[in-house]
């Protein structure tokens, strides 16, 4: 994947390519982007990452708005990867504890 090179922004830390977080926080840039872009208010946003404050997701906002070609690409790409890992996750045979538990659970409900 070529990840796009992001403006630095005191808003952001860039930790490598596909690896960017709101700074001081494990939040993805993507994460406040797809919210945003979803409607939500940063007020909304506020309560649902505890970890940002009100000033990180307005700045992060703004950043957004002014560098839209580059943050658009990084937040493609990132759902391109997640993506991918769904499908390949959803790839995996099912592990034997799995198994048991719905064997388990078929029987209780066949003897109710």
């Amino acid at each position: 994947m070529d990840w796009p090179t992001l403006p630095p922004n005191p808003y952001i830390e860039i930790h490598a390519p596909g690896d960017v977080r709101i700074r001081d926080t494990r939040v993805d840039l993507c994460i406040v982007v797809e919210d945003y872009l979803e409607g939500h208010q940063p007020e909304q946003m506020a309560i649902n990452y505890p970890t940002l404050d009100l000033e990180a997701i307005h700045g992060v906002i703004a950043y957004y708005l002014g560098h839209r070609p580059e943050v658009n690409s990084y937040v493609e790409l990132c759902r391109a990867r997640a993506d991918q890992m769904h499908a390949e996750i959803a790839n995996q045979p099912e592990a034997p504890v799995v198994k048991r538990l719905r064997a388990i659970k078929a029987a209780r409900a066949k003897a109710a």
